[in-house]
């Protein structure tokens, strides 16, 4: 078996241990170098540090994996790098196993046999690392929708400030966190993401967003003017609780609300056609939510953020949406 190893400052001594085990070896000292060479001769294992000159390991390991010849050759990656997103980084990248300075001879060689042994994509080994990323992207998607969640509590509508309106079944933690509410949870995050983009790129923009549950409720929100103006948007789900049609009439019969309004669904065949056809006669969008990209909630809020930061809201206070209750 031929080994490559690509490090830039104990790569001798490495060397040299790798051959005591009987292994063919070659050095390169920097990515570029390493790049070449996988590409002239034949390599049967890739070890590579992750801070490389030239070309990085990570990087190398991405170019590695484009190539036909080597999409099966096994990779193993050094690094002083312990945090748990850079070993979901790095696995996500193609490598098979991943190994953290210092680390004796012997660790060396258990994670080089682990390697060889683990091949097989039903190896302990593959599910293991398998479990490890999917693990932490479920903690991520967590941590996203918990930060989602603490926006929405943040806000409040006393503040004065721009704001969008979301309206879902359900608003709390846990409900959204849900498995048969995931596409609605990692919708609203990309919404938070776009929105705090927004207001990265417009420092006095300070646009917010609220969660409510029920149409009704979005109808006691856009009724009073001084707060209708404020207002860059309103998102709400098909299976909100209340009258969803109803509410796309009201808002579209009104000139006052001159806001973008989206019906979000999971599937366009989610909604009849008759409802269909009514939504998009009161000059609604209905989206479904796959198409809802953290740039598609960009793109629909960003001229509202460029007008209100240039000019304010040009609504006047205390118009109503309709009469009554």
């Amino acid at each position: 078996m031929k080994i490559l190893l690509v490090e830039d400052r104990v790569g001798l001594p490495l060397i040299k241990m790798m051959e005591k085990w009987g292994y063919e070896t070659q050095l390169a000292e920097d990515g570029e170098t390493a790049w070449e060479l996988l590409k002239t001769s034949p390599i049967d294992f890739l070890i590579a540090d992750w801070n490389l000159p030239k070309l990085s390991g990570l990087d190398l390991v991405k170019r590695v994996r484009q190539l036909e010849k080597y999409k099966d050759l096994p990779i193993l990656m050094i690094s002083g790098r312990s945090q748990k997103e850079d070993i979901v980084t790095a696995v996500q990248a193609g490598i098979d196993n991943y190994i953290i300075k210092p680390f004796t001879a012997l660790q060396l060689k258990e994670k080089m046999q682990q390697v060889i042994q683990g091949r097989d994509k039903d190896s302990p080994l593959k599910k293991e690392l398998e479990q490890f990323v999917a693990g932490h992207e479920v903690l991520s998607s967590r941590k996203e929708l918990e930060q989602f969640v603490a926006g929405h509590e943040a806000f409040s509508r006393r503040e004065g400030t721009p704001f969008v309106i979301f309206g879902e079944p359900v608003d709390r933690l846990e409900e959204l966190a849900e498995a048969s509410r995931q596409t609605n949870a990692q919708c609203l995050v990309q919404a938070g993401k776009a929105i705090a983009d927004l207001n990265s790129q417009y420092a006095q923009l300070r646009l917010g967003y609220t969660l409510l549950v029920n149409t009704n409720d979005i109808i006691r929100y856009v009724k009073a003017g001084s707060i209708r103006k404020r207002i860059g948007l309103i998102a709400v789900s098909i299976d909100c609780k209340g009258n969803v049609p109803l509410l796309a009439r009201l808002l579209g019969a009104n000139p006052d609300c001159d806001f973008p309004v989206v019906v979000v669904c999971d599937q366009l065949n989610d909604i009849s056609g008759d409802q269909l056809t009514e939504l998009e006669s009161y000059g609604v969008r209905v989206l479904e939510r796959q198409e809802l990209s953290l740039e598609a909630w960009k793109a629909m809020l960003a001229k509202f953020a460029s007008q209100y930061v240039n000019t304010g809201s040009s609504q006047e206070d205390g118009q109503t949406l309709f009469d009554g209750k």
